[in-house]
């Protein structure tokens, strides 16, 4: 039977739609079951399915992590021999900084010595230089006076 309604013609097996319904039979039932038990299986296939590819996933996940763990690691040791190196030379530059220092002011202590001697010796020489002069100049009166002396020997003598 041909029945119109909103969605356009359907065909019907009833005669009248406005019957009430049978009560299903048992072989209705079983295979309205089976059938979802048929989707439920192929759903739970599908679940079973994205569980599988998701563990896949997660165990490369873990490899990848256990990979970077060791890369990880490795970098932390090349670093932690790189900080030993530097203690150990940089052990060896206290001496080196302390020795530095030491040799400075002994140097430096030298330098201070070498100028206070020749500032010294400097002094010492020009009170030398000025003793000289002074005794040169006793000198040169005496030799005037004798001169002087014997001019007026001479004199004395063309006279008589």
């Amino acid at each position: 039977m041909l029945v119109f309604g909103g969605d356009g013609p359907t065909f019907s097996t009833r005669d009248n739609i406005d019957a009430p319904m049978s009560t299903p039979t048992r072989e209705e039932i079983d295979a309205k079951l089976e059938a979802i038990e048929a989707r439920m299986d192929g759903r739970l296939a599908s679940i079973d399915g994205k569980i599988d590819s998701f563990l896949a996933r997660m165990e490369e996940r873990e490899k990848a992590g256990e990979v970077r763990a060791e890369s990880l690691k490795e970098s932390l040791q090349r670093t932690n021999d790189a900080v030993s190196r530097v203690e150990n030379s940089s052990s060896s530059l206290k001496y080196w900084l302390i020795g530095t220092a030491i040799a400075t002011v002994v140097a430096l202590a030298s330098l201070n010595a070498t100028i206070l001697s020749n500032m010294v010796a400097s002094f010492e020489s020009g009170k030398n230089t000025s003793s000289a002069q002074a005794q040169v100049a006793q000198q040169i009166k005496e030799t005037q006076e004798l001169l002087e002396q014997a001019k007026k020997a001479a004199s004395a003598q063309t006279q008589k």
